[in-house]
C-alpha cells in the first residue's frame, strides 16, 4: 500500500472517477499542497498541538512518577488509576471529552457556573477549540510518559543518588543534575514515541471537532482524510502522506541523532 500510495502521487488519479484516464502528471501534487494554505495550516495546527501536548505530558508524567516512586500505603491502586485513562480507546476519549464540554449540560461549564463563571463554547470557538481538544489527548498520553518514567526511576542506580545526597543536594538538584541525565537516553525514545503518536492522531479530534471550527484544529490527519476521502482528491493526498511521512522520517532521524549523541 505504502508503494502504491507513492506511485499514485504523482498521477491525477480521483476516487470519484476511478474508471476515467489516469494522467502522469510528475510533481504537480506535491507543487500543489506546497502552496496550498490548508496543508500549511494543517502544518502549524500539528506543530502547535504536538509542542503543546508534549510539553505538557512530560512535565505532569514525570512529576507524578516521582511522587508515585515513593512507597505509601496503596501504592498498586493509585499506579493502577493513573494509568486507565491508557486503555479507553482515542475515540471513546473523544466522545467523553465531546460530552464534558457541551455547552448546556457539560460538566466543565457547569463547575464554572458554580463560580458564576459564563458557559463557554469550548468546541465551537477557535480560541479554545484546541486547547479543548489538546486537554483529551493530554488526559490519554500522559499516563504512557508516567509508566516509562516510573520504570526508568525504579531501574536507576542508587549509588550516584546516594552520593548526591551525602555531597547536600536538595531534592530539586538531585532531580536536575543526577535523575534527569541518568534518565535521558529514555526520554529521548519516550519523546521520538510520542511525537509520531501526536503527528498521526486523528480519531479523538475527527470526533470532537472534525478539524474545526473553521481550520482551527484541522491536523495533518484530518487534512489528509478531507482531501483523499471527502473531496476524492486520491493522488493529490497520496502527494501529502508522502510529504508527512518525509516530514516525520526527518524528525525520528534527528531524536535518534540526539540519542547516539547521549550514548557516545
Amino acid at each position: 500500500p505504502a508503494l502504491y500510495s507513492l506511485k499514485i502521487s504523482f498521477f491525477d488519479w480521483r476516487l470519484s472517477r476511478p474508471d476515467k484516464i489516469v494522467h502522469f502528471v510528475g510533481i504537480k501534487n506535491y507543487l500543489s499542497a506546497l502552496t496550498d494554505y490548508r496543508f500549511w495550516n494543517s502544518l502549524k495546527v500539528t506543530a502547535l498541538f504536538a509542542i503543546i501536548t508534549i510539553t505538557l505530558e512530560f512535565i505532569v508524567g514525570i512529576s507524578l512518577a516521582l511522587l508515585l516512586n515513593r512507597d505509601f500505603k496503596g501504592k498498586s491502586v493509585v499506579r493502577a488509576l493513573f494509568i486507565l485513562p491508557m486503555v479507553i480507546s482515542p475515540l471513546c476519549a473523544g466522545i467523553i471529552f465531546r460530552v464534558m464540554y457541551h455547552p448546556s449540560f457539560g460538566i466543565i461549564n457547569q463547575i464554572l457556573s458554580l463560580f458564576h463563571i459564563a458557559p463557554k463554547m469550548w468546541l465551537a470557538s477557535s480560541s479554545t477549540a484546541l486547547f479543548s481538544v489538546v486537554l483529551c489527548e493530554f488526559w490519554q498520553a500522559a499516563p504512557f510518559v508516567l509508566l516509562i518514567a516510573l520504570a526508568g526511576l525504579e531501574m536507576l542506580p542508587k549509588d550516584p543518588i546516594e552520593a548526591a545526597i551525602v555531597d547536600g543536594a536538595n531534592s530539586v538538584q538531585r532531580f536536575f543534575y543526577v535523575i534527569l541525565p541518568l534518565l535521558s537516553k529514555l526520554l529521548i525514545l519516550v519523546l521520538m514515541i510520542r511525537a509520531i503518536d501526536v503527528i498521526r492522531i486523528f480519531d479523538s479530534i475527527y470526533v470532537m471537532t472534525k478539524g474545526g471550527p473553521g481550520n482551527s484544529t484541522e491536523i495533518f490527519g484530518l487534512y489528509l482524510y478531507k482531501e483523499g476521502f471527502r473531496f476524492f482528491k486520491t493522488g493529490y493526498a497520496s502527494a501529502v502522506s508522502v510529504i508527512i511521512l518525509i516530514i516525520v522520517g526527518g524528525l525520528i532521524i534527528l531524536l535518534s541523532k540526539v540519542q547516539r549523541e547521549e550514548n557516545d
